[in-house]
């Protein structure tokens, strides 16, 4: 994905930070947290320097606990993964889902991220290990490397391991690429774009949205082009009062050309205008086609439960 959209700014959204409903607001926070999270693993997946990781840590009052070490300060956390990267030549982290929920203090979350973990090792072996990943998250702290503070912060982040490590192979962490693309990336594309269609953000989402000719067809609206996904996009905007839109059990395959085959879950709920809530599950399938270095929306097709 495009550098501008790993990791906007939670609330700069084109239609303003009003609130239409408490629900729309935790949903697209929740959205912006999951694909945060599935983003975080990518960096390490794409062989992340450290470096890269500053603006997400903060500079002081943090802890995070591996099975081989404790770190609390900052520096001894940087000359670990240092250490980290040298010992592990490739990895995939196969996450199965990301779990949000909010904590005492507004602007903090806890993330829970259950995950098949799969490693080169410097000397050549291959390991796979089954494993939870907890992150205790800030929103809106700056530092010396995002002086806005439009990064999330990791203050804690714990490791557990469900069981030995068991040997690997080169062939499962390739499973979790195709192409130029990780598998994780078009899990955060999901969570992306529900962010953004909860923030009723047009523009945003047309750039998520490829050049050539749609395939699309949501609840009998069949749409080939992106001047007429945009027109729609707007109207269910307007019309709505709130939405919020939860996608769950996303299932990710390889397709012909690069493309992604996305299939996931959907829960809606939201309103026009005055009339009561409605409340909608679907199974939604996508494709998604690689593009100028980036994945976009091709085609999407939905089927009510």
């Amino acid at each position: 994905m495009a550098a501008s959209m790993l990791w906007p700014p939670l609330f700069n959204f084109a239609v303003g930070d009003a609130v239409k409903h408490p629900l729309q607001d935790a949903t697209r926070t929740a959205n912006y947290l999951k694909q945060f999270a599935y983003q975080w693993y990518c960096k390490f997946d794409r062989g992340t320097d450290v470096d890269a990781l500053l603006p997400y840590l903060p500079e002081t009052d943090l802890e995070f606990v591996y099975p081989q070490a404790t770190l609390k300060t900052l520096p001894d956390l940087l000359t670990y993964a240092r250490g980290t990267f040298r010992a592990i030549s490739r990895s995939a982290h196969c996450l199965r889902d990301v779990s949000v929920f909010p904590m005492g203090q507004p602007g903090t979350y806890e993330l829970l991220c259950p995950h098949e973990y799969h490693a080169k090792l410097e000397n050549g072996d291959y390991v796979t290990m089954q494993l939870v990943g907890r992150m205790h998250v800030r929103l809106g702290e700056a530092n010396a490397h995002d002086p806005m503070g439009q990064l999330p912060k990791i203050h804690g982040y714990k490791v557990l391991m469900l069981q030995p490590p068991l040997p690997g192979s080169a062939e499962r962490i390739d499973s979790e690429r195709h192409g130029s693309f990780l598998v994780n990336e078009a899990k955060a594309f999901v969570h992306e774009w529900f962010r953004l269609i909860d923030a009723g953000d047009a523009d945003a989402l047309m750039s998520m949205v490829g050049d050539g000719p749609l395939s699309i067809n949501i609840l009998g609206n069949s749409i080939d082009n992106a001047a007429a996904l945009k027109a729609f996009l707007i109207m269910q905007r307007d019309i709505q009062s709130y939405s919020s839109h939860v996608p769950m059990a996303i299932q990710v395959a390889r397709g012909e050309n690069g493309s992604f085959q996305v299939t996931f879950l959907l829960h809606f709920e939201g309103a026009i205008g005055t009339q009561p809530p409605m409340f909608l599950s679907n199974c939604t399938r996508w494709t998604l086609v690689p593009s100028d270095g980036v994945l976009k929306l091709a085609g999407y097709t939905l089927d009510l439960l």
